[in-house]
């Protein structure tokens, strides 16, 4: 089995050829994977952001496992895409990730690539946080090594402003009572 980023991955479980044409040509204009689930222990084992399904193949089962992977999910990093009405009743957890769309797939291009979209912003957004963490943690062990920081040499290697690195000790400041720290310079305005 391939290596598969939850990211750009969207399982399906479908016999409508005109899905499949659709994601082919998605797949043609983005970095869209998708794949189509044989198993139905694959709507667990491959992570994705998106599941389609048909809803004249769902199952005891399907919902079953659906069950199983909503729990462990933020509601806005995975949608079930639903074609057609289900003929089964759906849970309410499971309600909530699921979109239904009629036979002709429309809105299905717009659904991907909002939700594709909204994965990448969160996905940029844990990464600066991520970067953040790191550069204030950096300070912090920096200072108790050296409490004297240059300011200029600082900002470079992080590539930040005068004004994020004042917020930085601020922030290490309101934490820790007992931090201290001295500056080769003063603060430019």
């Amino acid at each position: 089995m391939n290596q598969f980023n939850k990211e750009n991955t969207i399982l399906i479980y479908s016999k409508n050829e005109l899905l499949i044409e659709q994601l082919k040509t998605i797949k043609s204009e983005s970095d869209i994977e998708y794949y189509e689930v044989t198993k139905i222990e694959d709507f667990i084992a491959v992570p994705s952001f998106l599941i389609i399904v048909d809803s004249n193949l769902l199952n005891e089962k399907i919902l079953e496992d659906f069950n199983q992977i909503v729990p462990y999910e933020q509601i806005n990093e995975l949608s079930i895409v639903l074609i057609g009405a289900p003929h089964l009743k759906l849970d309410s957890s499971i309600k909530k990730y699921t979109i239904i769309i009629n036979e002709k797939l429309e809105g299905l291009d717009k659904i991907i690539m909002n939700k594709k979209d909204f994965i990448r912003q969160q996905s940029n957004r844990q990464s600066l946080m991520l970067q953040k963490y790191r550069r204030i943690i950096n300070l912090y062990v920096s200072t108790l090594k050296n409490r004297q920081l240059d300011i200029d040499k600082y900002c470079e290697e992080n590539q930040v402003t005068e004004r994020t690195l004042r917020r930085d000790i601020k922030l290490l400041k309101d934490i820790y009572t007992d931090f201290h720290i001295y500056l080769n310079r003063s603060w430019t305005k």
